[in-house]
């Protein structure tokens, strides 16, 4: 069992619970009480939440051996800003930029639009959670890395992590 708290200490109610229990992606909590399940002893599992309404969010490995009641203190949500640039260098507007969580947790993602200088930015990243950044055009489905590589990233409570400009090799759709 557990509680989930704000960065006063406070009992908070209303957090969306990424438990990775059997069967749920997440639980909307009435309360500030949460209960992790099917977790045999020696496993460790990771766990995160959301509070949009304050702005806040934890991401948490917890082990079947941690003393109850666990504690999870939300913190506020961290964000993530960068550009898109065609090969030539110049901006692309209306790309949809997502940020998929990385790990066991689930795959919800989130996404924001680039403006008309190729802008974006992110404001609901939940702390110390590692996300992984895919593209899609305007209209299209079909996920896309912006380079070779994957790029992955976590950024700390109330920080911005700065991803620079991003090519877009190719095509945009």
């Amino acid at each position: 069992h557990g509680k989930v708290v704000d960065p006063d200490g406070q009992p908070l109610a209303g957090a969306r619970a990424y438990l990775n229990n059997p069967g749920f992606g997440y639980q909307s909590l009435s309360t500030a009480e949460f209960t992790v399940t099917a977790l045999a002893p020696g496993e460790k599992r990771d766990i995160a939440f959301q509070h949009d309404e304050r702005r806040l969010g934890a991401f948490r490995t917890i082990s079947a051996d941690e003393a109850e009641p666990l504690i999870v203190p939300l913190e506020p949500y961290a964000s993530a800003r960068g550009r898109a640039l065609d090969e030539q260098g110049a901006p692309i507007q209306g790309l949809h930029v997502w940020f998929y969580r990385v790990g066991q947790i689930t795959s919800e993602a989130s996404f924001v639009v680039t403006d008309a200088d190729g802008r974006f930015r992110i404001d609901k990243l939940i702390p110390e959670q590692s996300y992984e950044v895919m593209r899609t055009g305007p209209g299209s489905m079909s996920y896309r890395q912006f380079s070779p590589q994957k790029l992955i990233f976590s950024v700390a409570s109330g920080k911005t992590h700065e991803l620079g400009d991003l090519i877009v090799k190719g095509p945009v759709q």
